[in-house]
């Protein structure tokens, strides 16, 4: 297993854990890495590509078996395992991913949400409990947080992602546009609402343009 993969490769395997569980429900038993790109938008150079980094896969003549294949991929993203979220900003946004049924099917367990917003404060928010920013410490530890979702103003990020660090906190997913000062061991994913959006905007004025 390889110590460092890129971001790149781990969306790309991801796609293709999608594919093959999409597969496994139309009862294909086995893939060819040429179909696998093809549903996936790469090539099938790049499938086997980035399976062969993480060892031998497939047969010659038959091609992947869909079932073996899949089970690989997600005991290689932690998949297999549970992992437990806290969502930090109960916004429209954190409200939003609080009741998103696509974490608990990927096994990330959301079990906290907090705000420091008086108002906010004891709201119910699907099965959650919306909490103060000042239990945070306590918090992390009794739920045992891996991954904090970070949802919050751009100008209080920071603080409170140093509070998270100080209680143990090492993985973060931010949609904030501020980029976080963290130790060189903590692992932050960026998400950009706006990016999605402009890559559109890209596409409009070069097809429809002058």
């Amino acid at each position: 297993m390889p110590k460092k993969i890129q971001n790149l490769v781990i969306k790309r395997l991801f796609g293709y854990f999608e594919q093959l569980t999409l597969m496994q429900r139309k009862h294909i038993e086995y893939v060819f890495s040429k179909t696998l790109a093809d549903v996936t938008g790469v090539t099938s150079f790049q499938v086997r590509r980035d399976l062969s980094l993480f060892g031998s896969f497939g047969h010659t003549r038959l091609g992947y078996n869909v079932i073996e294949l899949a089970r690989r991929i997600r005991n290689i993203l932690g998949m297999d395992e549970t992992h437990n979220v806290a969502i930090i900003g109960a916004g429209n946004l954190g409200s939003a991913l609080a009741s998103y049924p696509g974490f608990a099917r990927n096994l990330f367990n959301v079990c906290l949400i907090f705000d420091q917003d008086r108002k906010k404060i004891g709201k119910k928010i699907g099965r959650l409990i919306v909490e103060s920013i000042n239990a945070l410490p306590v918090q992390l530890k009794n739920h045992k947080i891996e991954i904090v979702v970070l949802t919050l103003p751009d100008e209080n990020v920071q603080d409170v992602v140093n509070r998270c660090i100080k209680n143990g906190i090492r993985y973060f997913f931010s949609f904030s546009s501020v980029r976080l000062q963290v130790p060189a061991q903590v692992v932050v994913q960026y998400e950009n609402t706006t990016v999605p959006l402009s890559i559109l905007s890209y596409h409009i004025k070069n097809q429809f343009g002058k």
